[in-house]
């Protein structure tokens, strides 16, 4: 590989995260009426309604991760986001807008509003090698960037490490084993506190109270930390065996809420004893959010959901991102199964929650539900140190319409025996999911390394699917349907068919031929050939630069190619010839190939990516830094085809996408480096408030100057419908409506206008009939002229009769603009006579 075959700028293409974003990394937060719960996805801010559980909006508008959110307190219709980026943006949140953006030096990590102080915005930031806690004057500022006071400083990166009290009258901080509280009021010092292990700081919005959460699972209240340090009261709630890591006071400050790895929600009542409890909730708590109107709770968790609760625990909506895997505890693999393709779903298919697969759309960015492989509850372990033995999902297949899918579950805890099943699961095209069909115990004596279904485009209707199975005992296995029908059912099972060996070496990855003709399966240095119907060595192929990691065939025009890779080279081997045609250096730890062209994909170890077809040796495509290490790759068809890919630039996806998973878990694509986004036009603040039935009274007087060109159109443009003027009176409150009786007269003015306008038309055409009735006598009554005589007279009447009907409709339309005048939108009168009232 040495020469690219492809004009691509390569500059811009880069590697970005596509989806299957973080959502739990920072805080959610509610909207003021509690119907949208906005969070922070990578760069993006994520706007999900709370009754729909949709997304509404994403937010773009930062260059880096998001980190914080707050709502306005000027205004409770936008909301500010700050960003790594050093900047904090402006929101419009119901049309996504971005409004104005202000730029901070420094890259910020939290942001929060003084309660007391409505327009002073507290920050956190970095700055060389610590982390401070700011505030600045910016909501009233219109400079693009603002200065910042330090309050607090040597804080952590963690915003649940810092919080705001009593009404913006002190702040709190904690760090490692110290918390820190200094009050707002000028010239006041900073009082420190020590206690072991803190994880996080929350204060009562009314009380001078302080609730830090501890590694020990320890919750300690303070009182009486503002004065002397002798006189600080304490107090400890403890329920939690594992270290807490969040803590929220209600709005009001009744109930003090807390979440840990213990994946329970515990709610404490303020200055009592009392207690409730949310159990099983999937996964270790990382934060909690209250609304408002204290009706629902927002949990993020360890996987990356947001679960929606009311007060009274009970479960509203879900808000799953694509599941991490950091539950289990002794993986050398986050994605032991792989990354696969659901034909039937278009979904990415990988592992999620421990012993599950989750279908994750990348089209829509919203995971489509979870399969429940191992069927065994998560359980917490007793101490973080020495988690738990779960058992997991190692192999995942699909057929290739989608029918049928095959699992491989595994359990080792190093004392026991290992526990390993196959599973073939059924598509129930009733229940729109997969049913278990078989289970096979202990299906190989080692673990199983390769899991493959034989293509069906060499089977007719799908009547003979064919499994091969891999393990490091020394053999393959061959899997096939057969009929189990009895009295009883009409039903299939799946058999063992045939077992092969070779040389007594353990057996690797194994692949079939797009026709399904052909089986490769890889023992050590050599490649093996066999007919799967038969069970018969065909040929050997044997690799010079040592053991064979992944082998893959053509497809299309390369179906006779076959390419191996090894720890340092990518080998390409041509089926006919049993020769090699090309080989690469090329430190390779992926190989896949796309099942709808002749294109495959390499990654390498050192952050490398190339694409090419097996049949030429100079790639399509390189990238020489995809940013993070790949732990799995697939290439996912398009919904629509097209002879570019959405970047518009790479041909060589036109038919498919290349997805791969990084270690940390971010899903790439290969995506085009936007230009700089244009300005966007400021919308005034002031001018972005909802529209009430007295504002569009206002805009109704304020527009009585105007004249519209068309008379048709005044009716249209100016008043305001009976139907639209009710609608808008009952979604209004009752306590901000004007009095009903001018509501009431000009209801009813409403209704003068509409009938009048429709009895104008009317008379229009009453008129414009009985013309044309007057135009036909005249012509009758002149019949008994000459010829020339009649064309003259009856040019001249027509062109009298047209004058005179012009004449008539101009003097209507001008009696009709003056009886609609007449019938205008009444003044407001009426509201500085119920003032005086």
């Amino acid at each position: 590989m040495s020469a690219s075959t492809e004009n691509v700028d390569e500059k811009k293409i880069i590697a970005s995260v596509r989806a299957g974003a973080n959502l739990t990394r920072s805080k959610p937060l509610f909207s003021y009426d509690s119907k949208f719960l906005f969070c922070c996805a990578e760069s993006l801010v994520k706007v999900y309604s709370t009754i729909s559980g949709e997304c509404v909006h994403n937010l773009k508008g930062h260059k880096n991760t998001t980190t914080g959110l707050v709502i306005n307190s000027q205004n409770k219709l936008q909301l500010l986001s700050c960003s790594l980026d050093q900047t904090v943006i402006f929101w419009d949140y119901s049309d996504g807008v971005l409004l104005k953006r202000i730029r901070l030096q420094g890259p910020l990590h939290g942001i929060w509003i003084r309660p007391g102080d409505p327009d002073l915005v507290q920050v956190l930031k970095h700055f060389g090698n610590s982390y401070y806690l700011e505030h600045c004057n910016m909501l009233t500022s219109n400079k693009d960037e603002s200065k910042s006071i330090k309050d607090l400083s040597g804080l952590s990166s963690d915003p649940r490490s810092s919080a705001i009290g009593c009404k913006g009258k002190y702040l709190a901080a904690v760090k490692g084993c110290f918390l820190y509280v200094k009050s707002t009021s000028k010239s006041s010092k900073i009082r420190r506190f020590t206690f072991p292990d803190f994880t996080c700081v929350a204060c009562h919005p009314t009380d001078f109270c302080i609730a830090t959460g501890t590694g020990s699972g320890k919750i300690i209240l303070w009182w009486s930390f503002l004065g002397d340090q002798s006189h600080v009261v304490k107090s400890t709630l403890h329920w939690h065996a594992l270290p807490v890591l969040d803590l929220t006071f209600t709005v009001e400050g009744s109930y003090l809420l807390s979440g840990g790895h213990e994946c329970v929600l515990v709610k404490w009542q303020y200055n009592s004893e009392y207690r409730d409890f949310r159990p099983r909730l999937g996964a270790p708590l990382t934060h909690v959010a209250i609304s408002p109107d204290n009706l629902l709770y927002a949990t993020s968790h360890d996987d990356n959901a947001i679960q929606l609760l009311t007060s009274n625990f009970l479960l509203t909506q879900v808000y799953q991102g694509l599941t991490k895997t950091n539950l289990s505890a002794k993986q050398t693999c986050l994605y032991p199964a792989g990354l696969n393709f659901d034909p039937r779903s278009k979904a990415l298919v990988l592992n999620g929650k421990p012993g599950h697969l989750q279908f994750y759309s990348v089209h829509s960015d919203k995971q489509l539900y979870n399969l429940d492989i191992v069927r065994q509850n998560y359980i917490s372990s007793e101490n973080i140190q020495r988690p738990l033995d779960v058992t997991e999902v190692i192999q995942s297949e699909f057929n290739s319409t989608g029918d049928w899918l095959a699992t491989v579950e595994y359990w080792n805890n190093g004392v026991m025996t290992p526990e390993m099943r196959l599973k073939f699961w059924k598509y129930n095209t009733e229940t729109q999911s997969y049913t278990l069909n078989t289970t096979v115990e202990v299906p190989h004596d080692k673990v199983i390394k390769c899991l493959r279904f034989r293509p069906d485009t060499f089977t007719d209707n799908n009547e003979d699917p064919m499994v091969v199975t891999t393990s490091e005992d020394g053999k393959f296995k061959i899997w096939s349907n057969m009929d189990d029908t009895n009295i009883y059912r009409t039903n299939t099972r799946w058999n063992c068919d045939s077992v092969g060996y070779f040389h007594d070496k353990p057996a690797g990855r194994c692949a079939f031929t797009a026709d399904g003709s052909l089986l490769g399966v890889v023992f050590g240095a050599s490649i093996t050939l066999w007919d799967p119907d038969n069970n018969v060595l065909r040929e050997t192929l044997n690799s010079q630069q040592g053991t064979v990691q992944f082998i893959e065939f053509g497809k299309k025009s390369c179906s006779h190619y076959l390419a191996t890779t090894t720890v340092s080279n990518v080998t390409v081997w041509d089926l006919i010839t049993c020769a090699v045609v090309w080989s690469a250096s090329i430190e390779s730890t992926h190989l896949v190939a796309d099942p709808l062209s002749d294109v495959m994909a390499v990654f390498g170890k050192n952050k490398s990516l190339f694409v090419f077809k097996p049949s030429d040796p100079n790639y399509l495509y390189c990238n020489k830094n995809i940013r993070k290490d790949a732990e799995g790759a697939v290439f996912i068809p398009h919904q629509k085809k097209s002879s570019k890919n959405e970047g518009g630039q790479l041909s060589w996806q036109c038919e498919s996408q290349l997805y791969w998973m990084t270690n940390k878990q971010d899903l790439m694509t290969l995506t085009v480096e936007e230009d700089e986004p244009t300005h966007t036009q400021l919308i005034p603040i002031k001018t972005n408030l909802p529209q009430t039935p007295f504002s569009a009274l206002l805009t109704a007087e304020r527009k009585k100057g105007f004249q519209p060109s068309a008379y048709r159109e005044l009716e249209s443009e100016v008043y305001t419908t009976a139907s639209q003027f009710t609608s808008q009176l009952l979604e209004t409150a009752s306590h901000v409506q004007a009095p009903v009786t001018s509501l009431c007269n000009t209801f009813i003015h409403a209704l003068l206008i509409r009938e009048k306008s429709h009895s104008s038309a009317q008379l229009i055409k009453d008129e414009d009939d009985n013309d044309a009735s007057d135009e036909e006598e005249k012509v009758t009554t002149n019949s008994d002229s000459e010829s020339d005589m009649e064309v003259e007279d009856k040019e001249v009447s027509i062109s009298k009769t047209d004058t005179s009907s012009k004449g008539k409709q101009d003097r209507q339309k001008k009696d009709i603009v003056t009886e609609q005048k007449s019938f205008e939108m009444p003044n407001l009168d009426w509201y500085s006579t119920g003032l005086n009232t």
